[in-house]
């Protein structure tokens, strides 16, 4: 080991410290109505009808997707899942420290197409021990952040589900006690003074983009908008591309703000179709795996058409022009052009963007905090298991928050030393 050991710390291996066996059953074994959790390599924890461990557990993903989880109780594993139990040490303190260093364990893995870790790298894997005291207080003041960090996800997929549910219904019934009459259409039974009418009608262009190469060399030319730049329904304008266009074709490329550019082609078939808004300052192109949408917007706005969009009946009549050809799912100008759309009035549609924007406004309160405490939490993990900042032992503090109890004082008293 290359770290140093602080004053009052063991150096062992992990071997020595827990008992370490794997799994025995195929990922097949696994039913959704399970009545036990069952540990894959996966993150998502599946289920299963029996148990073959019942025992307090640290769970290492041995390939695929590497990842540590802790549980205590009946389960059964994967045969690919290390199950670590039989601690002589703190098992919480063994969780942080493992999850901290997991890069590290996992650089020696073996294999040439699906990485896996070996029995022995992990046996032998060193691990930096304090005294048990100590590893209880770093565990608490670690799982209290971790129990804060839950919360707030939490939060932000309970205000994610609300969002989508307030969607629906403003985009099927409209503003609350504005509509008493109703109406079947394309799109199902909408509010009886709403249009609902074909993409294209609401549009002044559509149009794919250049094929022309470009390159990372920002003095090549005008910066290109590609597919990855289209990212969670918002241009993304980090690992920019660019080329040198004759002015003709950069006209016909250059994109306004308003304009809308929609994925056309992908291996996944759920990311065609997915569409941003630009807005950015400046000059920009956008290549021919995008297409830019101009609406008309004295009959709808970008905002309203982006919205219109989650509407499970205008993904399904969109998903309608999606062509499958070598392996790629493909949109057409054409098949874009014919997705059915749901039209309120541009008053209305400027409430419902209103009332949606105030729900985005809380996820994205929620998103930061969540980076704050996730960033909060590297920081902690990094100088908490070096022991270049000792835990107080004194602090009394017990169990982490994330295995029943929290611990707000040691947190403080952690960070303020940190500080100085």
């Amino acid at each position: 080991m290359t770290r140093p050991v602080p004053h009052g710390w063991q150096e062992d291996v992990l071997g020595n410290v827990a008992f370490i066996t794997t799994g025995s059953k195929d990922v097949n074994h696994g039913s959704p109505s399970g009545k036990y959790p069952f540990f894959t390599c996966g993150q998502a924890i599946q289920r299963i009808e029996d148990y073959s461990f019942d025992t307090e557990a640290l769970l290492i993903a041995g390939n695929g997707f590497f990842n540590i989880k802790y549980f205590k109780g009946k389960f059964d594993a994967y045969q690919r899942t290390y199950v670590l139990d039989r601690f002589n040490q703190n098992p919480y303190y063994l969780h942080q420290y493992l999850a901290f260093y997991l890069d590290n364990l996992t650089g020696n893995n073996q294999g040439s197409t699906i990485k896996y870790i070996k029995l022995g790298d992990l046996k032998n894997f060193p691990i930096l021990l304090p005294t048990l005291p100590e590893q209880e207080g770093i565990a608490a003041v670690l799982g209290s952040v971790d129990a804060t960090i839950d919360a707030t996800k939490q939060v932000i997929a309970q205000t994610r589900q609300l969002k989508r549910a307030v969607m629906q219904t403003l985009l099927t019934r409209g503003l609350p006690g504005q509509h008493t009459q109703f109406k079947p259409s394309p799109l199902g039974t909408l509010p009886a003074d709403w249009e609902v009418v074909k993409l294209g009608s609401l549009t002044t262009e559509i149009r794919y983009g250049t094929s022309v190469n470009c390159t990372s060399d920002s003095g090549s030319g005008i910066p290109i908008l590609r597919i990855p730049n289209v990212v969670l329904g918002e241009i993304d304008i980090q690992n920019l591309k660019y080329t040198s266009l004759l002015e003709a074709e950069k006209r016909r490329i250059t994109l306004k703000s308003g304009d809308m550019l929609f994925i056309r082609t992908n291996g996944n078939p759920d990311y065609v179709g997915r569409c941003a808004i630009f807005n950015e300052k400046g000059c920009y192109g956008y290549a021919s795996y995008l297409i830019r949408v101009r609406l008309d917007t004295n009959k709808i706005s970008p905002e309203f058409m982006k919205i219109s969009l989650e509407l499970e009946a205008t993904k399904k009549s969109l998903n309608e022009g999606i062509r499958t050809s070598a392996g790629n799912y493909n949109l057409n100008t054409q098949g874009l052009s014919n997705a059915w759309i749901t039209l309120p009035p541009l008053p209305e549609q400027e409430a419902i963007v209103g009332i949606l924007n105030t729900v985005d406004a809380r996820l994205a309160r929620e998103t930061e905090t969540l980076t704050r405490l996730q960033t909060l939490k590297t920081a902690l993990m990094q100088v908490l298991l070096t022991g270049e900042v000792r835990v107080p032992v004194a602090l009394g503090v017990s169990r982490p928050a994330e295995y029943g109890e929290t611990s707000p004082i040691a947190v403080r008293e952690i960070v303020r030393q940190g500080s100085r």
